[in-house]
């Protein structure tokens, strides 16, 4: 595959795709001759992108390259489940090189609001987002790009019962406060109003450009040009983390959830389910060829489309 370079930098990084993973059974990889490494020693790259609609096999998935010395970027959301979070942050506190998470975080909007200074710009107490479609696959980029604004520090999250749409409330152990709305079934641009003690800020992001910054952000990390996470370990996992506390409080009628008291078998958010909708609905002719599995490749049929 052609080499890709992101240009507009004093000095631009070169990547190569060196092959393709998927999840399918060995004669359909071997009919579409798909390159493959099945063991630790025959992975033959640097790094690699995970970029899988079930969740719930993203650790596992992320654990064979991690455990083979590789670079691994784990697109969003990193986990469905506070178990495989709590794993990944475990790995990361040992020394593996991991980042992702949704481009939303690391968007040149909210970058350029940061790069104010806090005498001009004010010191920032409230992000209000509103996301539509879904409330995890597609709502993570809601809390991801609060906590791009705010930084690591999540306490808490509060289901607010009442309202028309599903409503988070989220705190910080600096003071500040942020709300989600959860505004399905709407179309919206990613957005964000973003109050200061100062002034009031107003981001709608520019979609044809978050590819690229968060690919300028995790890169040098990931190819090992710099040493300095794009976030820092303790942090990176509190997209995720905060989403988990809100459905917490909801199930429990709106109680606040604190992140340090998530469970590692609290429920999460359904990945093995959310796959087989997400194919169903995005190639329905698909299910005639793959079936939803349950817990291992080995459920997916094998047998030819018509």
């Amino acid at each position: 595959m052609k080499s890709g370079k992101l240009p507009e930098e004093k000095s631009s990084l070169e990547i190569n795709a060196t092959g393709l993973l998927l999840t399918l059974t060995e004669s359909v990889r071997k009919r579409k001759r798909i390159p493959a490494g099945s063991t630790r020693r025959n992975v033959g790259t640097d790094g690699v992108i995970i970029h899988t609609a079930n969740r719930d096999r993203h650790r596992e998935q992320a654990e064979f390259f991690l455990d083979a010395g590789k670079s691994v970027f784990l697109d969003k959301p990193f986990a469905g489940n506070p178990r495989d979070v709590f794993r990944l942050l475990n790995r990361l506190r040992n020394g593996v090189r991991l980042t992702g998470g949704s481009s939303l975080r690391y968007c040149r909007e909210s970058a350029e609001l940061l790069a104010f200074p806090e005498a001009e710009r004010g010191r920032i107490h409230t992000v209000c987002v509103s996301i539509g479609n879904d409330e995890f696959n597609y709502g993570i980029h809601g809390y991801s790009m609060i906590c791009g604004i705010l930084g690591g520090g999540s306490l808490s999250a509060r289901f607010l019962p009442g309202t028309e749409k599903k409503q988070i409330f989220m705190r910080w152990s600096n003071g500040a406060a942020a709300f989600l709305t959860l505004a399905k079934p709407a179309a919206l641009p990613f957005n964000a109003a973003v109050t200061t003690d100062k002034k009031l800020f107003r981001i709608t992001v520019d979609n044809r450009g978050i590819y690229r910054s968060l690919l300028r952000k995790t890169l040098p990390y990931l190819t090992g040009m710099s040493d300095v996470p794009p976030t820092a370990p303790e942090s990176l996992f509190e997209p995720e983390l905060l989403a988990m506390a809100a459905r917490k409080s909801w199930e429990n009628g709106g109680a606040e959830m604190f992140l340090r008291d998530l469970r590692p078998d609290d429920p999460g958010y359904d990945g093995h389910k959310f796959a087989a909708e997400y194919r169903r609905s995005r190639f329905p002719e698909a299910s005639l060829c793959f079936p939803a599995w349950k817990k291992s490749p080995a459920h997916i049929s094998d047998r030819p489309c018509p």
